[in-house]
């Protein structure tokens, strides 16, 4: 059980990493499907669901490792102490879960500016080779 939290916490902490880079990378695809808003409500909200998902998975791991202790656990054991201390977390993440959204969206813009300046790049650099091509002779006037 402790192995197969420890993976939906990595799980969760990836995607929370990765998804606002996905949702701007359909936006940047498909404008027209994925509008601004749509993917900045996509962002927030999903950046909170995953930050609570976060949390709570990360304190049933520490759960299921208190819970192995027994009843003789000591007091004094960081484990121990993280699972007692466990509300300032559950309460910041569900308040300020948000922020984490577009905090990592911010993050990953450079990556799609960059994305889009090379892609323009690209259109001006395949116009201009194609107005200097000519005219083309098609192969069934041959």
């Amino acid at each position: 059980m402790r192995e197969a939290l420890c993976i939906v916490w990595i799980l969760v902490l990836a995607l929370e990493l990765t998804v606002p880079l996905w949702l701007m990378a359909a936006r940047w695809r498909w404008p027209k499907f994925m509008t601004f808003w749509m993917m900045a409500l996509a962002i927030i909200f999903g950046g909170w669901g995953l930050a609570n998902a976060q949390v709570l998975s990360r304190q049933a791991y520490l759960d299921d490792i208190v819970q192995q202790m027994g009843d003789n656990a000591d007091p004094t054991n960081p484990i121990v102490q993280e699972w007692e201390a466990d509300g300032a977390q559950m309460v910041f993440a569900a308040f300020f879960g948000w922020l984490y959204g577009p905090v990592i969206a911010v993050i990953w813009s450079p990556v799609l500016v960059l994305a889009e300046v090379i892609r323009r790049w690209r259109a001006r650099r395949l116009e201009a080779l194609s107005f200097g091509a000519g005219p083309t002779v098609s192969a069934s006037k041959a």
